[in-house]
């Protein structure tokens, strides 16, 4: 629809923090600096920016949007543990702003790791509760027979490429 994306982002937050709340995580929205800041060498998880989702201040969801043509693409992550220390390892770089301060994590917050599944169920309940009863998880055999109908699509590099 015709949502801004600030509006739509909201939209998506609402729906997060009602998943992370009915799984158990007392989640809520930062009030960071503004504008995000520019990639750089700290991980994204590094400082929460305004409206990111955060636990005791530190930052739990990543997202970001793009929209074209009337469509909308958000990304997220939401991390289970917290590996990103490894970044600093991986890009052998000397500067000492590369320890990113610790991010928040399912882990820390619940105690346990949750599975993917469990996760998913809750968000998608939220999803369900919030915006669309309707909507519903692919399982294997539809996910297989999407990709099957589309592989040759994917596989073609003037589709991926197209824009």
């Amino acid at each position: 629809d015709g949502d801004s994306l600030r509006s739509s982002y909201e939209r998506i937050n609402r729906i997060l923090l009602a998943g992370l709340s009915a799984l158990g995580i007392p989640a809520s929205e930062s009030h960071g600096p503004e504008p995000t800041p520019l990639p750089g060498e700290l991980p994204c998880f590094a400082q929460p920016s305004e409206g990111e989702l955060v636990v005791n201040g530190a930052k739990l969801v990543g997202s970001a949007q793009y929209r074209e043509n009337g469509a909308l693409l958000q990304h997220g992550s939401i991390l289970i543990a917290d590996d990103q220390p490894l970044i600093a390892v991986l890009l052998l770089s000397d500067s000492g702003a590369l320890e990113p301060p610790p991010a928040a994590t399912l882990r820390q917050s619940l105690g346990r790791d949750p599975s993917t599944e469990e996760v998913a169920s809750h968000l998608f309940n939220a999803v369900r509760e919030l915006e669309d009863s309707s909507a519903s998880v692919l399982d294997e055999s539809d996910t297989r027979e999407y990709t099957e109908r589309h592989l040759d699509s994917y596989r073609n590099e003037l589709w991926t490429w197209r824009k």
